[in-house]
């Protein structure tokens, strides 16, 4: 992610043609899309941006004092959160609503159902059974559950999945 992300502008070179045909934003009325790595990328520099500049330091303390790292893993966290929120568009619940952008995600080897399979037929509701909110969120918590040194507090009778001392064997996440 780039100056207010964390990753550094060094993301598009490290991603694959498949992580890079993943669609965020499509136009209705225009062919033009933006890619779920910019969205994010995008996202991110926002969020550190408004943490710098906007955010009352009451708030800031707020979330600070909850982390062991202070203000800098506040506002890593407030950054990565931004970053991640549409994560789920990347789940063929999502990717399949617009067919071209769909068959150029085929096209790179991600497989999925075509919005007619899903259900969706002309504008009618979509993917009920998996909206994509869903698949972002199993991906976060599979993320966060994975990580050693994730970007969640573990201490205190937190985990990285639950609730406030609940084990993580209590999910009610299951990916």
């Amino acid at each position: 992610m780039t100056s207010g992300g964390v990753g550094g502008a060094d993301l598009l070179p490290r991603l694959g043609a498949a992580a890079r045909s993943v669609w965020a934003k499509h136009g209705r009325d225009a062919d033009g899309w933006l890619p779920l790595w910019r969205h994010m990328e995008d996202s991110a520099a926002v969020a550190g941006l408004v943490w710098d500049m906007w955010l009352p330091i009451g708030v800031r303390r707020l979330i600070a004092d909850a982390l062991p790292g202070g203000e800098a893993d506040g506002r890593r966290l407030v950054v990565w959160i931004a970053g991640v929120h549409d994560v789920g568009k990347a789940t063929p619940a999502f990717a399949c609503q617009v067919d071209q952008l769909a068959d150029v995600m085929r096209d790179k080897g991600l497989e999925m159902r075509s919005a007619r399979r899903w259900g969706r037929i002309d504008g009618g509701a979509a993917r009920a059974g998996w909206p994509s909110a869903a698949g972002g969120v199993a991906a976060g918590a599979v993320w966060v559950g994975g990580q050693a040194d994730g970007p969640v507090h573990r201490g205190g009778g937190r985990t990285s999945r639950g609730a406030p001392g609940q084990r993580s064997d209590q999910s009610p996440v299951r990916a």
